[in-house]
């Protein structure tokens, strides 16, 4: 009976795994934040199986084209760049950017110039070109500060460590068709996703900055704060919710930051706190927004979780503080505060 359940995907997870899906098709990378790792394991391992493309093959011209193109524009004053190469040359990294360009040119001269020239997943003004990512991608793996980072370039360029078979070493195995990641400390008490990477989570940090690579990252609140996720990302998923309010607003934090993907695509951030009605989930949710608007009124300045203006009723509790808000903000404006 038990086994039997398992094989069976959760409706949360499938009902999640199809709203994602047309966000990816349509160029977004999504984030989602799990309270427990054996949720998150088993959502990942889900969304490895949703989310999961055909046999990976090659787009646009050679390789050799390709790496032609990358060596002209990348710095070679560093050994380590050479693993950063061939993951771009590899040729899941080639369809993605060949995705972008659309038809990608087929000498190195005339590509390079397509990627100094092409924007990523979205072509307002503000979005950096695809050489543009990649160069600050580069830098960010290269940082002398990321010892951890530059350990484990230097353990592929040895041949010594993999992820994604013998082409493709970054986390996330891309040509094996997965379009998911996640990262966080595997207890091994749930079936470890395939492409859950465990280590200090740097490299994946850089990685989903960037247009390039996996679209969505699963995680636990391990990367709730003191981390940037907002590089490439303006969709946030709860699918577990933290039973405190400043757990889920230092989530949200990290894709509401100056100089995010949300303000360069000029569009706006959107969170999800998905449920289905009458559940012990949408009860959280139902306390969260009351304990999200309580901590408004008394620190100012606090975003609310969604919009309530579709709704014909507000509780007790919300319409004290909506009143409570209004008299404080008068007042504060009296007081010029």
């Amino acid at each position: 009976m038990l086994r039997s359940r398992r094989a069976t995907i959760h409706p949360k997870i499938a009902a999640v795994s199809s709203a994602i899906g047309p966000l990816v098709e349509a160029g977004e990378k999504v984030l989602l934040f799990c309270h427990h790792r054996a949720t998150a394991s088993e959502l990942l391992n889900a969304l490895e199986r949703c989310l999961k493309t055909d046999r990976v093959s090659s787009t646009g011209p050679p390789e050799r084209v390709w790496r032609a193109a990358w060596e002209s524009l990348l710095p070679d004053d560093d050994s380590l760049v050479t693993p950063i190469i061939d993951w771009l040359c590899s040729p899941a990294m080639r369809r993605q950017v060949g995705r972008w360009i659309g038809v990608p040119a087929s000498n190195p001269k005339s590509l390079a110039a397509q990627f100094a020239r092409i924007r990523p997943r979205n072509t307002s003004s503000g979005v950096p070109t695809i050489f543009e990512a990649a160069k600050k991608l580069t830098e960010g793996l290269l940082d002398i500060q990321s010892t951890s980072t530059r350990a484990l370039l230097k353990n592929i360029a040895k041949g010594e460590q993999t992820f994604g078979g013998k082409i493709s070493h970054f986390p996330g195995r891309l040509d094996d068709g997965f379009r998911v990641m996640g990262t966080w400390d595997h207890d091994g008490h749930a079936e470890r996703p395939k492409t859950l990477y465990t280590g200090k989570p740097d490299i994946v940090l850089a990685i989903f900055n960037s247009p390039f690579g996996p679209d969505v990252l699963v995680t636990t609140d391990r990367l709730s704060e003191g981390v940037d996720l907002h590089r490439c990302c303006r969709h946030l998923i709860h699918y577990e919710l933290d039973p405190s309010p400043v757990r889920t607003l230092q989530r949200n934090g990290r894709v509401r930051r100056v100089g995010s993907w949300a303000s360069m695509t000029s569009q706006p951030i959107c969170y999800a706190y998905p449920t289905f009605g009458g559940t012990r989930d949408e009860k959280a949710v139902g306390v969260m927004k009351q304990r999200i608007n309580a901590f408004g009124l008394l620190l100012g300045g606090v975003p609310s979780l969604g919009d309530d203006s579709g709704e014909s009723q507000h509780s007790l509790v919300e319409e004290v503080l909506d009143r409570a808000r209004k008299g404080l903000a008068s007042l504060n404006r009296k007081l010029s505060v």
